[in-house]
Order: structure tokens, then C-alpha cells, then sequence
């Protein structure tokens, strides 16, 4: 497949290099060939997915990543097949290893961040080859065989486990909400289904943007300038009695006995 077939991949790529702060001659040397000839390709804009690849690994850039951050449609998301999910469910640490890889950690950042052994970083790829989840190359670097973005079965296996993650982290941000960065919001309004159903549309769009944001800053920007953050947003038509128990006034039940509380 040409590289052509896919709508900003050049741009996204000129942006990688000035990140990385590689000029076509070093380029043109990592790959062996003449600085004319990667001149000549950024002027075309054409090339096959090869070549491209080829490039995207002498600057160290999964090309995933740089096809992702080139404006491309979203992608319907797909589950995980059952029996990767339930095996997931029965080793948690596993779980939160890929979840960190879907958002673009590398194994080596893994590592850095929780303090996990050479052999521990191995041995988590390993098991999620096992499981179908990606095919391992070269040191730390694989790839994922299952589709992308994976959907979640919230009624699934691992619905408890992401519905704890998700309670965890906002119980994390009420308890620092008053830190710098960190913003926690929560309102009940009264309004018509279709006033919601919109709200809902920007919800998605706001969750659409921050994933398109967040692949464009790994692409331009070095590792020790990022991050994390995690959105979680709930909106949903509310049975407010399921939420607020407010009962009868303590002085309510004496009145209708004709006492009043704590008198005789």
C-alpha cells in the first residue's frame, strides 16, 4: 500500500524528525541512502509502506503511532476475544500492563515508572503473546494483533476491574481537587432527553479530542515533556431517589402522634 493512501502521513512525519531533531542527511544516513533522494520523497509525498516503515524505525517511531497521529478517521473500536478477557480478569497486573501499552507506553517506560525488573517487563510481553494480544520483534519492540481501539465489555470479565479503576481514580481526584492541573466537576440538572442526547454527542467529541491530542504530543514531543492524564466522564439519565435517600423528617413521625420531640 502506498503511503499516499493515507491523508497527512508526510506532515506528521516532518513533525516527528523536527522533534526528534533529525535532518534529512542524518535520516538519509540512517538508511543508506542519498540526502537527495528523502528530499525527493518529503517533496512527492510518496513512497510505499516499506520505505516508510524503514523510516519510522531508524527514528525509532512505531509506525502505528505515526499513522494514528496523521488525521486519520476513527476506527470503530473491537473487543478482545472472551478467553483473553477472562484471562486478563484472573491476573490484574497483566491487565493494567496492557492498558498502559494501549496508551502508548513503551515497555522500557513501564518499567521506569513502577520500578519493574528487566525480567518482569519480559515476562508480562511474554504472557500477552501467549494470550494473541501482540507478536513480539526485536528487544521490547511488538506489535498488536488484535484490533485497535479495543472496546471494553463493561458486563464483561473485566467490568469489575475497570469499574474499580475507574471509582479508584475518582475517588484520587476529589481527594486532590484543589492541586494544580486537577479538575473535579459534578452537577444534576434537570432537562429534555434531547438536550442530554447532545451533551452526550460532546462528551464523545471531548473524548475523540483528548485521544487525537494526546497522539499527537507523543509524536512531537520528547518522553520526559509528557504526562498522564485520564478523563473520566459519567452522563446518564438519573433515577434521583436511587441516589438521594432522603426520608422522612426526624420531627415529622412525633408530629403525627401529636408529641412534639423530646417533651414529657
Amino acid at each position: 500500500m502506498p503511503a499516499t493512501a493515507l491523508p497527512g502521513v508526510f506532515s506528521a512525519l516532518r513533525s516527528a524528525l523536527k522533534a526528534r531533531r533529525v535532518t534529512y542527511a542524518e535520516l538519509a544516513r540512517r538508511l543508506g541512502v542519498s540526502e537527495p533522494s528523502i528530499k525527493r520523497l518529503f517533496q512527492q509525498q510518496d513512497c510505499k509502506l516499506s520505505r516508510l516503515a524503514a523510516i519510522c524505525e531508524a527514528i525509532d517511531l512505531p509506525l502505528e503511532t505515526l499513522i494514528e497521529a496523521a488525521d486519520q478517521p476513527a476506527r470503530p473500536s473491537e473487543p478482545l476475544p472472551l478467553a483473553a478477557e477472562r484471562a486478563l480478569a484472573r491476573n490484574a497486573e497483566l491487565f493494567h500492563f496492557l492498558l498502559l501499552l494501549l496508551d502508548r507506553f513503551t515497555p522500557g517506560q513501564i518499567g521506569r515508572t513502577f520500578g519493574l525488573s528487566q525480567a518482569s517487563v519480559d515476562l508480562y510481553l511474554r504472557d500477552l503473546e501467549r494470550l494473541g494480544i501482540i507478536e513480539r520483534d526485536v528487544g521490547e519492540r511488538f506489535r498488536f494483533l488484535v484490533p485497535l481501539p479495543v472496546a471494553w465489555r463493561w458486563s464483561g470479565p473485566l467490568g469489575p476491574e475497570l469499574k474499580r479503576i475507574n471509582q479508584d481514580f475518582i475517588g484520587w481526584v476529589v481527594d486532590r481537587q484543589s492541586e494544580p492541573g486537577v479538575e473535579f466537576l459534578s452537577l444534576t440538572r434537570r432537562m429534555r432527553p434531547e438536550t442530554a442526547s447532545a451533551l452526550q454527542l460532546e462528551a464523545n467529541a471531548l473524548s475523540e479530542r483528548l485521544r487525537q491530542a494526546a497522539h499527537r504530543d507523543q509524536l512531537l514531543c520528547d518522553d520526559s515533556e509528557l504526562r498522564a492524564v485520564k478523563l473520566t466522564l459519567g452522563l446518564a439519565p438519573l433515577a434521583i431517589q436511587e441516589l438521594r435517600l432522603v426520608g422522612e423528617h426526624a420531627e415529622a413521625g412525633a408530629r403525627r402522634r401529636g408529641r412534639t420531640p423530646g417533651v414529657g
